[in-house]
């Protein structure tokens, strides 16, 4: 039998994880290191809890965190990467029209796209999504170390391959 939570269930989780999380990305960083990471949702999109937990598993992993939150504007991401330069971004998608509407804006962004999430399970069409963009569909911790274990090379290869969907 499937028990429902209500709405202020499901908000005092979220905000209890938030919190949570937060909390230990506020440790110290290295800005020395030489992998540089965003992580956002995009616009409408509202749900950050995978995100936070990537962002953890990569900062674990030696990574410099830029942690936009949920509910980025595409323009003020794009500024965001001019000015940090970042090696890969991380996007969450609940929501697979949310990705479908941004993409042709996300392949105006100077950077590989890694994007997760449970959308991208509902996605039936890839071909039309820019180049920058590595959909992802696994956990935060495999996606991490798969990303991790790319170098700044691999990475850059990615850029040049044709289609990147890596199932888990």
């Amino acid at each position: 039998e499937k028990k429902k939570i209500t709405i202020a269930q499901e908000h005092f989780a979220s905000a209890f994880l938030r919190i949570h999380k937060s909390s230990l990305l506020s440790g110290t960083v290295n800005r020395s290191q030489k992998r540089k990471v965003i992580l956002t949702t995009l616009p409408d999109e509202l749900h950050e809890g995978g995100l936070l937990i990537m962002a953890l598993q990569l900062k674990v992993r030696g990574w410099t965190i830029y942690y936009l939150g949920p509910d980025t504007p595409l323009a003020d991401l794009k500024t965001a990467t001019i000015a940090i330069r970042p090696d890969l971004i991380c996007l969450s998608c609940i929501e697979p029209k949310t990705l479908e509407t941004h993409a042709a804006e996300l392949g105006t962004i100077p950077s590989l796209i890694c994007v997760g999430g449970s959308g991208l399970t509902k996605l039936l069409k890839v071909d039309h999504f820019p180049e920058n963009l590595m959909l992802l569909v696994d956990s935060a911790n495999d996606a991490a170390e798969l990303l991790d274990g790319l170098n700044i090379k691999h990475l850059e290869k990615f850029k040049k391959t044709s289609r990147r969907i890596i199932k888990g």
